[in-house]
């Protein structure tokens, strides 16, 4: 969580106006670092989110309706279930062999 942390601090901070003096040069001591950490980071962040989508959508397929289930449910054993509400309508059909 901490590169995420650190990733969302420079985004921040680089959306800010930057400190320059009369010949537009930066003042503050690493801004050109801190502006390139920024850029890498914003990049990085894309191509998880690109990443990330697919799987996304996948998952959504999986899952008809999160209002149809009722909250997780730790089990003495370990085990948890979320089971579906009674009110809700039925499971989508499944593709594939059923056993």
């Amino acid at each position: 969580m901490r590169p995420f942390r650190a990733a969302a601090l420079s985004l921040l901070l680089l959306s800010a106006p930057s400190a320059a003096d009369e010949t537009g040069e930066p003042i503050l001591p690493g801004e050109e670092e801190l502006r390139a950490l920024g850029e890498e980071a914003e990049a990085m962040l894309r191509r998880f989110a690109e990443a990330l989508d697919p799987m996304a959508e996948r998952l959504r397929a999986l899952i008809d309706d999160l209002d149809a289930y009722e909250a997780p449910e730790r089990l003495p054993n370990g085990d948890i279930i979320i089971r579906r509400k009674q009110e809700a309508p039925g499971p989508p059909p499944e593709d594939g062999v059923s056993l």
